[in-house]
Order: structure tokens, then C-alpha cells, then sequence
């Protein structure tokens, strides 16, 4: 038997009929023989995958093989091939009775006796060499046999062979569908159409697509949103790479990702955790649901992908809580992030529809679907209806569009629907977008879900009234939010503050405010001439340095810095430290953009950005290859350390950069590059304590726990020489974990007993911070000792977490200093955006704003799991070397070890002491 090279690992039921009629001889029927089991090899059959059904037919039709046959345990699928090659024998002769087929594949193979399954794609094949006998009283009507199997959501195939087929007899077969006619000039040419009918049975989306389902779990219509999406898992090429990723929030009273998108690529292992899903909850509140989609699944955390179409498929039944201005706030945001959202009402309640119709996309005709019980019945069928849709977008983000303005110019209509629409597609680089004047093919951007601190300083210089100067400014402001749309706004994607300034500066939006699209363009929107002619650029740069760039700026430890600068022309007067004003903030990392707005001279900006390439001398260039370059300059790496990837047999690249992996996963080399999540293996044995305020709500020290085991897992504790210990405080302060605990055999034991432990730490509603003097105390006295199992010739370090808000801040700060003296480092991490700073710097000197992690929310730590484990490692490694002879001796023989000393000198904190 001679097997397909295409396979297919998509559930089918798969139908053949088969024709055995006089005008076959014997040796052409062995080739037909061979076809069929050649196809049928392009699948996987079992009891889980493929069903195959076979009726042959000449003057009758009997059945040889039905689906239900599968379904028995006792089924030998090492004999299918000989059980085929038995019931096909030989030809039969008589005449070519396609009328009786057909009628017995909707009786006896497409019927509920046989227990066909309505989730998966149902096809059928007719083989014919022949026509339909219409002799005598035979009243064959094909067309409206067929109709009876697309009811059932059978999708019907037709081959025929030789020439005395009739092809207009084979379209009615087909139901008119060109596409699902094949011809073969012989039985000899059989082979040839293989490939291609393997690969139209097996109709799955291919494309790189990120899609999330947002799932209700609180009424009795789980089980058809599960038949919904079980099938709609069938139509798509689930793969790491080249594919689709899948993700799953199910919704109640909020919403709970319960499947990251990058977390898993097996389909039936996806299907179990769908089937795993039970009815929780008493109320459906779709605005959390949605938000949660947009913070925590449509995020690094949540596995996304940047340059891949990304979609949320909501479900409704039309019993949820629909507060309208909430729902529309999540979607704004949701649309600002490049989500395409398609609304799926469930069952016949007129408010679904209404609901759904509100938050999805347009046109409403293509993401505004209804899933009644006939669509339930044929999922399968409605599923790939749905596929075929997801599947015709192009990678890329529509470019900003202001909804406010009119439609100037060419009459508003709308020029397509979809990007690959049949009828009206758009060009290769170019995708479908919605504007003023209706849906156009525009030029696609990319995006970016990575970390990114973003500083735009807006020149102000000028009077209100002064055409000209308000002119350059609204240019200036439509190119400031063209260019951040391109990233995704949230408080652990991109962030965006805001500086203006004519001759002075002002923050108008610091880093730790609420970060979306829509509030950045608001307060863009906001901004006006400062009635001062007077620019002072130098002045400006140096408090942006100072008041964003900074602790008191509220900047994050991750992610690239970058400082737009926005002029509308020279400076007023001669600025003689505009370079090492710029070195200042260079030397932290940020890299300087600039867009010159005015007619006049912007070589003076030329001393200013990072490079050439970062300057827009003029509005009238090309500013859609800038911002494009400014999107995918600025998108790239990503925090920790790559470990060495596993690569195919070919060693073929999976990747070229960060930028083009999901999540956190780095671009890795090795005999391959390769998207791999990052760990931070540290070479050397460390005692990490974590000192942790619990004065706080249950869902919100759930978060810190959480983020503890992260950096665990990140930090491989069940595999390394990392101990970890536990010290609450609020009022008071207990020891909650000794170092001992981590003394047990087998990594993933050694995991998981830790893991429980913090598991069952309990959030106090007490809430106080008094207590942090006291943990701070007992660390030293009691956790840091060989009887609570500390190892005192090792690194030790505290991460200390807490609302950045804390009682005592002299004492506190006492108490730190004294147990900096007797560890590595101390690295606090603030939960919120009331903090003080100074009191952090203390606790964290002498490395101070290197040391403190900042914040907005609870939920957002997780940013964070990467970095500081690294820190932990190389910086706690410095800092203990520094103050213990053993481990300064360690790092003199680290000098002499090529693999782990870039220049023999392990002063840096870039040399590398990891695994």
C-alpha cells in the first residue's frame, strides 16, 4: 500500500463511495482499491482521529465499513486495510447507481444509528468512472441528495474518471462547488489527485494566529459552547511555530485565563482542559471578562505573539451582566491592542445577539455570529465557516485613526470586508481597516507587546492664536499617538508619559498613571500652545532625565527606554550643554528619537538622538516607514538569559529575534535558534528569603504568592542549590519558611513541597505595616542562621515586597542597614503607586535605584519574574563576593573561566555567573 505524504492529524469522518459498477474491469478496481487506502492514509484513524465509512455501488449500494465500528473497543485497526480489501473484493457490474449511494450514506453512515460525530468535519467522496443510470423509472434527483447531507454539515467531494463522466452531473453532485470536483484522465492518473484531495479533506488554518476564547461558566449552555469550540479546535494547525495558539478565560463573576497562549500546542490535550470545564459561578460580568482578556492573556504573561493576527471570541447566551460604558471601555482598549473581536451569541435569546453585536468587529455581517441548535448540531460545519473567516486576515495592526474627523475627499464606502476576501481582497502588504470613510485596504503596521518605558517631550513654545504654530502642533500630536498605537498600552506592555515644555517643563503624564491608548490620545488631545515664545530644550531633557527616567518617575526595571522628542523648531537661545545633557541620559539606556515639526534648520536635533536613523527632519517624509521602524526597533529584546534550544533534525532557525517569540521566550541560539522560555540556572549555592506584607486582600496576596513561585520556577529551585525562606509581616511578623525546608530529595518533590508551603500562607486582614521592622529583625536574628538551615558562606539575599507605603521609615531603614550587613542584597518590590521612594532607596543601599522594583498594580509582578532572578543571581553574587573571602575567592577563579568571564573582570554586573 502506497501512503500519502501529506497527514493529517485532524479528526474526520471520512466517506467513500465507491463505484463498482460494469464499466470497471478488475485491474482498474485494484487501483481504485489502492486510491482508498492510499487517502485513507493520510490520516490518522483511531478511536480519537479519523472515522472511516465505505459503501460501494452499481446497480445497489451496500455498506462495507460504518463509523460506528469505531467506537468498538474490540475494533482491529491493524486489520482495516484487509477489511477494506475484503469488502472490495471485486467489481461488481450493473449499472451506476449514485442515487442509491447517496441515499444510504444519509441512512446509514450519516445518521444518528451509526453515532457519527457532529463536532468533527464530516466528507464524503463519490468515485464515479460514469454516470448516473437514468433508465426505466429511475427518478434520480443528486442535487437534492446532496442537500439532505450539507444539512447535516456533510461537505460532499466528487472524483471522476475517464470520459464518460458528464461534469455538469459531478457539479450537481458537488452542489455546484468547482472546488470539490477532481478529475482523473484514467485510473492510472488516481495517485495524482491524492495529495490533493488529502489536503482539501484536511482544511485547517496554518497561519501564525493567536486566538483566545472567552467562555461563560455559569449557565446550562457550557456544553454547546464546548461542542462550539471543540470543533473549532479541529479547523486550526495548532504548532509552536508556523500555526495557530490557542488560549482559554473562562468568565463568571471575573474572568480566569485557565490556558496561556503559549502554554500548550497538542489539540487533544487542549480539547481535555475544554472538557474539564465545569458550570461555576452565578453571574456573567463581561467587562472584567474582557479586561482580563486584554491585561492577562493579550500580554507577555499571556503568551501572545507580536506580528501575528491576534482574536477573542466571546460567548454569550445574553444573561450577562452588560454595564454598556464598562464593555466599552474593555473594548476600546481591547482594539487599541490590534484585538480583533468576534461575538458568538449563543441560543435564541434576542439580547445575546444585541450584546454581541456591541463589542464585535466590523463588519458586523463577518465577526457577528449566532450559534443556535442547528448550529450546534453541525459544529463542525459551522466551526470551519467560522476557520475560513480567522484564516483570510493578514498579520499587522490598522494604523491610528481618528474617528472624529470627517471623511475627506473620495465619498465614504467601503472597499472590502476581509484582507483575503475571494471578491474583494486587498494587495499583499496591505490589510482591511475601518476609517472615516469606510473599510479600506491600508498599509498594515506592526505591533508590540513588549515592555517598553516610552517618554514623548511635546515643544509647546508659541501663542494660542498663532495659526501657523497650532499648525505644527496638531501635526506634531497626530504623529505622537500614531506613532505610540503601535504598541500595546498597559502597565506591563508599553508605558507612555508625557513631558511638554517651551521654557520650562511640566510632567502632564508620568509612567505610573493609568496606562491605555485611549487615556494617552486623551491627554495628547489635551495639549496647547503655552502662550511662551521661549524654548528651552536642554532644560526639558534634563527634567525628563530627572522626573521620568527615574524612581520618583515611577520607571520599571524591564523593557526598553525611549525618549521621543517633539520640536516645532530651534532653540531660543544658544544651548551649550544640550550634549552632555543627552550623555546623562544615554548612559541609562535611553535611546532618543526626535520628529522636527517646523521649517526651520533640526540639525541641532542631530546632537540629540541616539543615531541618524532616529531623526524625522521634516513632517512631510515618509512618516509611515518611521514609525514602522520605530515600532520594530524599539520591539526586540527581551528579559533572562537563554538556555540552549532543542532543535528539529535539520537544525532549520524557528526564529530570528525576540521580537517574533511568544510571551517571555527569548530567541535562544544553539545548533538552531529557537523560542525558549528563559531560566536563570545560578552557578552558586543562595539563600533567598522573601519578607512579604500580607496585610491584604485574599485575591491580592494570591498575586504575591503567585509571583513567588514564579521566581522560584524561573530561578529552578527544585534543581539548584537555591533555599528558600518566608517571613510575613503586618502589625507583627512570623516565619512562615526556614531555609531547612528546602533540604528534600527529587527536584520536583523539592518543588512542590515549597510551593505548598507558600500555598498555604494566609493574607492577614489586619492592615498595617508595623510589622516590617520586626520581619526585617527576625531575618536577621533568626531566619539567616544555621539553625533555620542558612548557609553563611553563600549568597543570601531578601526580596522584600509591600506597598511601598511604610510606618517608621527611619527604623525601617535602620533595621535594613543592619541586615545588609550580614547579607547580599536587599531588593524591594513595591505593589502600588502611592510609594516611598526614598525609604526604598534606603532599604536597598548601597545599590539603591538598582535594587527596587516598582509596580502600579498587584497583578502586574508577574512582569517581573525573569529580571530579578537574574539579579538575584549576579548582583547578590557581587555583593556577597565582596563582603566573603570564600565566595571572593570563587570569583578570582570565575576570572580564569573562559566560559562564565567576558575580560577577566567579574566587576561588572554584565559578566555572567549562570548556569
Amino acid at each position: 500500500m502506497c501512503f500519502s505524504l501529506l497527514e493529517c492529524d485532524t479528526p474526520v469522518e471520512l466517506g467513500f463511495l465507491v463505484d463498482r459498477s460494469g464499466s470497471i474491469n478488475k485491474q482498474d478496481f485494484e487501483k481504485v482499491k489502492s486510491f482508498v487506502l492510499t487517502v485513507i492514509g493520510g490520516f490518522d484513524v483511531s478511536k480519537k482521529g479519523t472515522h472511516i465509512g465505505i459503501i460501494s455501488y452499481s446497480s445497489d449500494a451496500k455498506t462495507i465499513i460504518s463509523f460506528n465500528q469505531f467506537d468498538d473497543p474490540n475494533f482491529d485497526y491493524g486489520k482495516l486495510n484487509d477489511t477494506i480489501r475484503d469488502g472490495l473484493a471485486s467489481p461488481e457490474g450493473g449499472t451506476t447507481r449514485i442515487d442509491l449511494a447517496l441515499e444510504k450514506a444519509d441512512q446509514e453512515l450519516f445518521s444518528d444509528i451509526t453515532k457519527y460525530r457532529s463536532f468533527v468535519p464530516k466528507i464524503l467522496l463519490i468515485l464515479t468512472d460514469g454516470q448516473q443510470t437514468r433508465e426505466g423509472d429511475i427518478d434520480a434527483d443528486l442535487s437534492a441528495a446532496t442537500r439532505k447531507l450539507s444539512r447535516k454539515g456533510v461537505e460532499v467531494f466528487v472524483l471522476g474518471v475517464g470520459d464518460s463522466v458528464i461534469i455538469p452531473e459531478l457539479l450537481e453532485i458537488a452542489a455546484d462547488k468547482d472546488e470539490n470536483v477532481y478529475l482523473a484522465d484514467n485510473f492510472d492518473e488516481l495517485e495524482t489527485v491524492v495529495e490533493g484531495l488529502v489536503s482539501s479533506f484536511c482544511k485547517v488554518c496554518k497561519r501564525n494566529v493567536d486566538i483566545a476564547f472567552l467562555i461563560p461558566t455559569v449557565s446550562n449552555t457550557l456544553q454547546d459552547v464546548k461542542v462550539i469550540v471543540n470543533a473549532m479546535l479541529l479547523t486550526f494547525g495548532i504548532k509552536k511555530y508556523g500555526g495557530v495558539h490557542v488560549g482559554v478565560i473562562t468568565c463568571a463573576e471575573q474572568g480566569d485565563v485557565i490556558l496561556k497562549l503559549n502554554e500548550n500546542y497538542i489539540r487533544a490535550e487542549i480539547q481535555d482542559i475544554l472538557e474539564s470545564l465545569q458550570i461555576k459561578g452565578s453571574q456573567v460580568v463581561l467587562d472584567k471578562c474582557l479586561r482580563e482578556a486584554s491585561s492577562d492573556m493579550f500580554d507577555v504573561k499571556g503568551g501572545v505573539r507580536n506580528s501575528v493576527d491576534k482574536y477573542l471570541i466571546v460567548f454569550d447566551d445574553g444573561s450577562s451582566l452588560f454595564v454598556q460604558p464598562a464593555v466599552n471601555n474593555a473594548i476600546s482598549t481591547l482594539r487599541s491592542q490590534g484585538i480583533t473581536v468576534m461575538g458568538m451569541a449563543m441560543g435564541s435569546n434576542p439580547a445575546a445577539e444585541t450584546k454581541m453585536r456591541t463589542i464585535s468587529h466590523v463588519p458586523e455581517s463577518v465577526w457577528l455570529k449566532s450559534a443556535r441548535q442547528r448550529e450546534v448540531q453541525n459544529a463542525a460545519f459551522f466551526a470551519r465557516s467560522v476557520s475560513e473567516v480567522l484564516c483570510k486576515e493578514k498579520p499587522g495592526k490598522c494604523p491610528y485613526t481618528d474617528e472624529s474627523e470627517p471623511c475627506e475627499g473620495d465619498a465614504s464606502y467601503d472597499e472590502c470586508d476581509l484582507d483575503s476576501d475571494r471578491a474583494r481582497p486587498c494587495l499583499d502588504d496591505m490589510i482591511c481597516c475601518e476609517n472615516p470613510c469606510g473599510r479600506r485596504c491600508v498599509s498594515l503596521m506592526p505591533d508590540c507587546f513588549s515592555p517598553v518605558e516610552i517618554a514623548l517631550l511635546v515643544d509647546l513654545s508659541g501663542t494660542q492664536g498663532d495659526k501657523y504654530k497650532e499648525d505644527i502642533l496638531e501635526n506634531l500630536k497626530r504623529f505622537s499617538k500614531e506613532l505610540v498605537h503601535g504598541f500595546s498600552i498597559t502597565e506591563t506592555t508599553a508605558r507612555v508619559a508625557i513631558v511638554t515644555y517651551s521654557d520650562e517643563a511640566k510632567v502632564n503624564k508620568d509612567l505610573g498613571s493609568g496606562q491605555s491608548f485611549r487615556m494617552v490620545a486623551n491627554n495628547i488631545d489635551g495639549i496647547k500652545l503655552s502662550n511662551k515664545p521661549n524654548r528651552n530644550l536642554e532644560e526639558a531633557l534634563r527634567f525628563t532625565n530627572e522626573n521620568i527616567f527615574s524612581l520618583k518617575g515611577g520607571l520599571r526595571k524591564i523593557g526598553r527606554r525611549v525618549l521621543v522628542v517633539l520640536s516645532s523648531g530651534e532653540p531660543t537661545n544658544r544651548e551649550t550643554s544640550l550634549s552632555s545633557v543627552t550623555r546623562s541620559l544615554t548612559d541609562q539606556g535611553v535611546e532618543i528619537w526626535a520628529i522636527h515639526g517646523g521649517a526651520d534648520t533640526s540639525s541641532y536635533l542631530t546632537e540629540v538622538v541616539s543615531q541618524s536613523s532616529y531623526l524625522l527632519s521634516s513632517l512631510d517624509e515618509d512618516l509611515e516607514d518611521f514609525q514602522k521602524n520605530f515600532v520594530m526597533s524599539v520591539c526586540s529584546s527581551k528579559e533572562g538569559i537563554c538556555r540552549t534550544p532543542v532543535c528539529p533534525p535539520d537544525g532549520t532557525d524557528q526564529c530570528r529575534q525576540d521580537y517574533l517569540c511568544p510571551g517571555q521566550e527569548k530567541c535562544c541560539p544553539g545548533t538552531c535558534r529557537s523560542c525558549v522560555e528563559t531560566k536563570t540556572d545560578c552557578r552558586y549555592p543562595m539563600d533567598l528569603a522573601f519578607i512579604v506584607q500580607n496585610s491584604m486582600s485574599e485575591s491580592d496576596f494570591n498575586e504575591v504568592k503567585s509571583f513567588m513561585k514564579d521566581v522560584m520556577d524561573a530561578l529552578e529551585v527544585g534543581r539548584t542549590n537555591t533555599y528558600i525562606g518566608v517571613i510575613t509581616f503586618n502589625k507583627n511578623a512570623k516565619i512562615d519558611l526556614e531555609f531547612s525546608s528546602s533540604v528534600v530529595s527529587g527536584a520536583e518533590r523539592k518543588t512542590q513541597v515549597l510551593f505548598d508551603a507558600i500555598d498555604k500562607i494566609s493574607a492577614s486582614r489586619d492592615r498595617s505595616t508595623t510589622g516590617a521592622i520586626e520581619a526585617f529583625e527576625l531575618a536577621r536574628n533568626r531566619l539567616f542562621t544555621t539553625d533555620a538551615g542558612s548557609h553563611p558562606n553563600e549568597i543570601r539575599n531578601v526580596v522584600f515586597i509591600s506597598n511601598g507605603k511604610l510606618d517608621q521609615p527611619e527604623e525601617m531603614t535602620g533595621a535594613a542597614r543592619n541586615l545588609r550587613a550580614d547579607i547580599s542584597n536587599i531588593f524591594p518590590i513595591s505593589l502600588t503607586n502611592d510609594i516611598d521612594v526614598n525609604t526604598l532607596e534606603k532599604i536597598a543601599v548601597p545599590d539603591g535605584e538598582k535594587n527596587v522594583y516598582l509596580t502600579t498594580s498587584y497583578s502586574s509582578l508577574d512582569q517581573y519574574r525573569n529580571k530579578i532572578a537574574v539579579d538575584l543571581c549576579k548582583r547578590g553574587f557581587l555583593e556577597a563576593s565582596s563582603k566573603n573571602h570564600l565566595l571572593a575567592r570563587r570569583a578570582r577563579d570565575l576570572q580564569f573561566d573562559s566560559g562564565f568571564s567576558s575580560g577577566g573582570n567579574l566587576n561588572s554586573e554584565d559578566d555572567p555567573v549562570v548556569l
